[in-house]
């Protein structure tokens, strides 16, 4: 019995490599990322405020930016990401400016074999450790590097997913209301 067409399966491949992408740019440019989302949710407030959101500038203000932050898909990376760097020890937290520094210093002369990015990481999480944690011994296998690097962008596309669908939840969810027939009789004792 095949509950998903091959074709659905190639699409679901795609996204999930697309995710991993976007984790990977996010986690890598966040400063960058942080500043164009800021930039382009002023640019979205300033332009086009409708009269209808209020006779208030500051509420207009206010409704366009909530209106932004809604359909902003950047918002959610971000959140993600802010999410998961506060769930990380304090070695991972050390990697993962390594791994932003070695991508910022990109052209590491590497062509071939491993990524120039996980030697230059290496280098630079031992150099960090030691200045933290006085640790002078504190090299990082290749392995260990290419999973560490997996499982933080794995838990950026995870926490995504579940920010995208409470946001997509919670503009489904309707008002409460008053349960009808025994329900009633019962919380309300009649």
């Amino acid at each position: 019995m095949d509950l998903m067409t091959d074709g659905e399966a190639l699409l679901l491949k795609r996204e999930e490599a697309a995710d991993r992408a976007k984790a990977e740019r996010y986690l890598l440019h966040y400063a960058e990322e942080v500043a164009r989302y800021q930039a382009e949710r002023a640019e979205y407030i300033a332009n086009g405020v409708p009269e209808t959101a209020g006779t208030r500038p500051t509420e207009r203000h206010a409704v366009r930016g909530m209106e932004y932050d809604r359909k902003s898909e950047a918002r959610r990376w971000l959140q993600a990401v802010e999410v998961c760097e506060r769930g990380l020890s304090g070695p991972k937290r050390i990697f993962l400016a390594a791994r932003r520094e070695a991508e910022a210093r990109r052209g590491t002369g590497f062509r071939q074999g491993r990524p120039g990015w996980v030697a230059l990481t290496q280098h630079l999480y031992t150099e960090h450790m030691e200045q933290e944690y006085l640790a002078p011994d504190a090299w990082l296998a290749d392995r260990t590097v290419k999973a560490w690097w997996r499982r933080i962008v794995d838990r950026v596309v995870e926490v995504e997913l579940r920010v995208k669908s409470r946001q997509n939840g919670a503009a489904a969810e309707r008002p409460w209301t008053a349960p009808q027939g025994d329900a009633a009789q019962e919380q309300g004792g009649a």
